[in-house]
């Protein structure tokens, strides 16, 4: 892999209505010393620009040249802190923008999310700390709503923090040359967002960032957007090892991805190949074991009346339901099973949106009872220490949820029975069980997507689980939740 950078900071602009932005290029320099000394590579591939460059015309070339010069094994880093404006639908500030022809002399949003989303990157992180209304803020609200709302991710492997949430005020330092936003992610990229092994996850980065940023200034708080197949590294560090997370052992291994497995209702196969094209997903299984074999001839068993069979299905790290049509062909001495699923949108049910009181004051959240729900499933957690034998009786039934489509899935722990079944196949059975977490944690509507989900083994046991999820919210006024779980394994 080859990871490339293009850091761009507008501080400068030749219209004196617009306000100096000074702290910008603390932020650009102090991002760019990192990106060069992560030993990733950077340093060969990572360009600047800053000051009176930051013309339309100059960014706009490097941002082509940057997003559509490059192949499925480059990694790109995109970092931007400048002005913005709502006007034109969104867009953004640069050194020449005159507010008499705002139309030519900016920089559309729109366009920068279609070259992100049009670049055949295999990944893309791109962080943005903008601001509007001057040197203390980093954006006004009409613009903020257009990053949050306008930036929407779709392809895979793309991921956009911003500083704020739609409704918030993106803060400079009082007493640091920084923006509050990117001085905690300079904290992160040098080390303090590492895991064990040295490494900085976009996941650990944003949760290490959304932490600090919520414990010393909780009226703001950074944005994730992402979709990912694999965990996206990055930066490295030489820093001390991070020691909230399972430590180094001789017989340890680590399930990061679930490699080339896949559920069709809850029944495990090793795929050739998976195509995704938004509406539906066609999936190829050559020569699956008897067992399998007969429950694919099952769904493959399409009545009169019916179009084809509906399925729940998990892959990478997503999970759906759908339709399916299944066929079989011969080809070369192979029997090849090719599925069609048509993708069906997820009903979100009102009662995963809840509060529960617990008395004398005491509320717990919808994202709480989420956040619990979660532990149960990943970590076979039987009941929450820090509540009384009451308390949990009262939350139990929030925590199983009452639609019954999902109910009976949280009545008994699920996970640690696969364990017993598959944890004897080795890393393969590993990718299995990580799998059915998936799928227990999307169809009890628990989380919307997966941004990360890590499984440490020792001596044959799970011993640790990290994990971090989007719980999208059911009202349009309410931000996008993130469950982050890094704990032991109790079952």
């Amino acid at each position: 892999m080859n990871y490339k950078g293009l850091i761009i900071g507008v501080n400068k602009y030749n219209d004196a209505t617009i306000g100096q932005l000074d702290k910008v290029v603390t932020d650009v320099m102090a991002i760019g010393s990192i990106l060069s000394s992560s030993r990733l590579g950077y340093e060969k591939n990572l360009q600047t620009v800053i000051g009176k460059d930051a013309t339309v015309s100059r960014i706009t070339s490097e941002l082509e040249d940057f997003l559509n010069k490059c192949s499925h094994d480059d990694i790109l880093f995109l970092y931007w802190a400048g002005h913005g404006s709502s006007s034109n639908g969104g867009c953004f500030i640069t050194y020449d923008t005159d507010r008499s022809y705002i139309s030519r002399t900016t920089i559309s949003m729109d366009g920068v999310r279609d070259l992100i989303e049009s670049s055949p990157a295999k990944a893309i992180i791109s962080l943005f700390d903008c601001c509007y209304s001057g040197a203390i803020t980093r954006a006004d609200n009409t613009f903020k709503d257009l990053i949050a709302r306008g930036f929407k991710v779709t392809g895979e492997g793309k991921v956009i923090i911003t500083a704020c949430t739609e409704f918030q005020v993106a803060y400079e330092m009082e007493s640091e040359p920084h923006g509050r936003f990117t001085y905690y992610l300079i904290e992160g990229l040098k080390g303090k967002a590492a895991d064990q092994d040295g490494n900085i996850p976009i996941t650990g980065l944003y949760q290490y960032v959304a932490d600090k940023m919520k414990n010393h200034n909780e009226i703001q708080r950074p944005v994730l957007h992402c979709k990912m197949v694999e965990p996206i590294i990055v930066s490295k560090t030489k820093e001390a090892k991070r020691t909230d997370i399972a430590p180094k052992h001789k017989n340890k291994l680590c399930i990061r991805d679930s490699a080339q497995w896949c559920l069709i209702n809850k029944n495990p196969f090793q795929y050739s190949s998976i195509k995704d094209d938004g509406a539906s997903i066609n999936v190829e299984i050559i020569n699956p074991p008897s067992v399998e074999t007969v429950v694919l001839r099952k769904l493959a068993e399409v009545t009169p009346w019916a179009s084809g069979k509906e399925i729940h299905f998990v892959f990478g790290e997503f999970c759906y339901i759908g339709t399916a049509s299944i066929k079989t062909e011969l080809t070369n001495g192979n029997t090849v099973y090719k599925i069609l699923i048509n993708k069906k949108q997820n009903q979100r049910q009102i009662s995963s949106e809840v509060s529960v009181g617990l008395g004398i004051g005491a509320t717990i959240t919808p994202l709480q009872l989420a956040e619990l729900r979660a532990r149960r499933i990943l970590l076979a957690e039987e009941r929450a220490p820090q509540f009384s034998y009451s308390e949990w009786q009262s939350l139990k039934s929030y925590i199983m949820g009452f639609a019954q489509d999902y109910r009976p899935l949280l009545e008994k722990l699920p996970i640690p029975e696969y364990i017993s079944q598959y944890k004897d196949k080795g890393e393969e059975g590993w990718q299995i069980i990580r799998l059915f977490m998936l799928y227990y944690l999307f169809f009890t509507q628990t989380i919307d997507y997966i941004a990360e989900l890590q499984l440490v083994i020792i001596d044959n046991k799970l011993d640790f689980v990290e994990f971090v999820g989007v719980r999208k919210s059911m009202y349009s006024n309410m931000q996008d939740d993130v469950i982050t779980i890094k704990d032991k394994f109790i079952g």
